[in-house]
């Protein structure tokens, strides 16, 4: 499904963050080369691109499997983050393209929205804080508040419940597959706009794939 039509419009659009909104994936991939290189080791660019969308905790559980056993994992997961913070307040973290305008024209709408992400609550905190959106959003449902993280569908579940409205009443935006496939199961009209990686034949036979946010203005026109 390509072609964006003017669907009806939602109850509720709910937003992925990493990679969607913000230009963060690279950051994360970035912090944790560079963490896992201070103990002597190398994660590749390929492997990492398998980790988007995937929860925190989960995703460096996955890199101390790839790395194996002698890999200091606590020692990482200390270190890590204090890369990911040096990058961002070295560089900032950048808003995707179209993302403010279609915010704004949400709220002339009134249309509620919502956070659906991967990041823990305290890494969305700081990211939508540095990057000036966390007033803009009233619920942000993060990975660490749910069983089971994307492509599981409670993130979704979780931000719709707390905006009181209906899943399959929403309208999603994500970047990744793991992101489609966990809104889709959740029941909600589910778009990609692709970040670091393309969709895969699984996600885009749940999901319309957009080039751009400013694409996605059209989907509430009219």
């Amino acid at each position: 499904m390509n072609n964006p039509s003017t669907p009806p419009p939602p109850d509720a659009v709910i937003f992925d963050m990493d990679g969607l909104m913000l230009d963060t994936e690279i950051i994360y991939h970035r912090a944790w080369q560079n963490a896992a290189a201070d103990f002597g080791y190398h994660v590749d660019d390929e492997f990492l691109h398998g980790l988007i969308g995937i929860r925190t905790e989960e995703c460096e559980e996955m890199i101390c499997a790839a790395l194996g056993d002698a890999f200091p994992l606590d020692a990482f997961r200390q270190r890590w983050p204090q890369r990911w913070q040096e990058i961002a307040e070295t560089e900032g973290i950048a808003r995707k393209p179209g993302l403010l305008d279609l915010l704004d024209l949400l709220e002339a709408r009134r249309i509620p929205k919502a956070v659906a992400t991967s990041s823990s609550q305290a890494e969305a905190e700081y990211s939508l804080t540095v990057s000036g959106l966390r007033t803009r959003f009233p619920v942000v449902a993060s990975g660490d508040q749910v069983r089971h993280g994307k492509p599981a569908p409670d993130i979704f579940l979780a931000a719709a419940r707390r905006l009181g409205v209906e899943p399959t009443g929403c309208m999603a935006f994500e970047d990744s597959n793991a992101g489609a496939l966990a809104a889709s199961a959740a029941g909600m009209s589910t778009y990609i706009v692709p970040d670091l990686v393309q969709p895969s034949a699984e996600a885009r036979a749940q999901a319309t794939i957009l080039s751009s946010l400013h694409q996605a203005l059209a989907l509430f026109s009219g």
